[in-house]
């Protein structure tokens, strides 16, 4: 909660720094892309509902802005100001969008991995410790002047604690 609170305040701070000033018109292009850390962030950490988030409230502070001549989207007309920054929402969109489908399925594989491996591991669990178990019966049956036979089953017992 508290990290989600933290990036929410660093990216509006952030997207009204970028878009809310007139300080952004003088340096038009060179901030817009200090949102990309915070938004990757918010892709990483909060998956699909974080990016979809965080571009929306970017995305509205920065359509707010450029209408009322802020930015570094602005130009002489108003159409032209929102087309250039809806080009822009769509690469962030893209980006953060992408990159939180990557990771979510990246996870979803892991998860997938760890499934099968358990369920594998505990299919060869029960077949070793009959294996085991019957090794320990044939030693304790088998005669004790058996040295050859012994040393098989002891090879066997070996293996099977060993898997």
């Amino acid at each position: 909660m508290v990290e989600c609170v933290v990036l929410s305040a660093a990216l509006v701070s952030a997207s009204l720094l970028v878009f809310g000033t007139r300080f952004a018109a003088e340096h038009a292009f060179t901030q817009v892309y200090m949102l990309f850390p915070l938004l990757i962030w918010a892709s990483i950490r909060f998956g699909l509902r974080g990016a979809t988030t965080a571009t929306c409230a970017v995305s509205v502070i920065a359509i707010w802005s450029t209408a009322r001549g802020y930015g570094p989207f602005v130009h002489d007309r108003l159409a032209t100001s929102l087309f250039f920054l809806q080009v822009f929402m769509a690469i962030v969109s893209v980006t953060t969008l992408v990159l939180s489908v990557a990771i979510t399925e990246r996870n979803h594989a892991v998860k997938a991995r760890e499934w099968m491996l358990a369920a594998v591991s505990h299919d060869l669990k029960n077949p070793l410790q009959m294996i085991g178990l019957s090794a320990s019966f044939l030693a304790r049956v088998l005669p004790p002047d058996d040295a050859q036979a012994l040393k098989l089953v002891s090879n066997l017992q070996e293996a099977s604690d060993r898997m």
